[in-house]
């Protein structure tokens, strides 16, 4: 009756893995674009072995996690301030990928840079976001963010120059911050390119779906004393001699 894959995925819809119990915690992360990750069915009869093993190509079995977070009791207390005071969301940014949360950056002011200079050439354009300083309780930063903007159709869309070389969006522990050079994006907005209706854009952790990092970013209003670096976009342009 089970004689193929197709067959049994006519009977067996999936397979559920969860955990028993939630005491400890732990992230088990499966790789099934690995040549080593493999499932086995061992049967018998009479006296007689049989095994089976199932295809766990990446690309042909669909398969997804289910995430359900509870941070009462947590050492994320950033978090809370975050989420029960809306004065603060400038302050502080929080990210967390395992199905947590992205952010949204607006840039509402950025017209202001062609009414004052008119349109000029942008040489280059840094997102600079600094890890805050409390992020140490045990929750790595993950490797690097993902940036999407908003296309003429309201859907995410990767941005422009993002397989460049110097974009940048690693995280660099030496300076405990995130860059992206976004120079060409801010570029065509200026300059009202098509497809580039506003500048915003949006950042996820890499691997969003299976990660369990989370990383918490000053806000472009945090507190800058003793030394506290706050989010900026840094432009740097030349200016046209008459």
């Amino acid at each position: 009756m089970l004689s193929s894959n197709e067959e049994f995925t006519k009977v067996y819809r999936g397979l559920y893995i969860t955990t028993d119990g939630d005491q400890d915690g732990a992230i088990l992360n499966i790789d099934y674009s690995h040549a080593a990750t493999t499932m086995v069915m061992y049967m018998h009869k009479d006296t007689v072995v049989y095994d089976y093993e199932f295809i766990m190509d990446y690309n042909s079995n669909a398969h997804f996690n289910e995430f359900k977070h509870d941070y009462e009791g947590t050492a994320s207390s950033e978090y809370f301030d975050i989420l029960n005071d809306s004065s603060k969301a400038a302050e502080k940014y929080f990210l967390q990928a395992g199905g947590g949360y992205m952010l949204n950056i607006s840039m509402p002011t950025l017209n202001d840079v062609n009414d004052l200079l008119g349109v000029l050439p942008i040489n280059k354009a840094e997102l600079i976001m600094p890890v805050s300083s409390n992020y140490t309780d045990g929750f790595e930063p993950g490797e690097y963010f993902i940036m999407w903007r908003v296309n003429n159709y309201g859907r995410d869309t990767s941005i422009t120059g993002y397989n460049y070389p110097n974009y940048g969006g690693t995280y660099d522990s030496y300076r405990n911050e995130y860059r992206f050079n976004i120079t060409e994006h801010i570029q065509e907005y200026l300059s009202g390119a098509v497809g580039t209706p506003i500048p915003d854009v949006k950042l996820e952790i890499n691997k969003p779906g299976t990660s369990p990092n989370r990383v918490i970013l000053n806000g472009n209003k945090a507190d800058t004393s003793n030394g506290v670096k706050a989010l900026k976009l840094r432009l740097y342009y030349s200016t046209l001699n008459e």
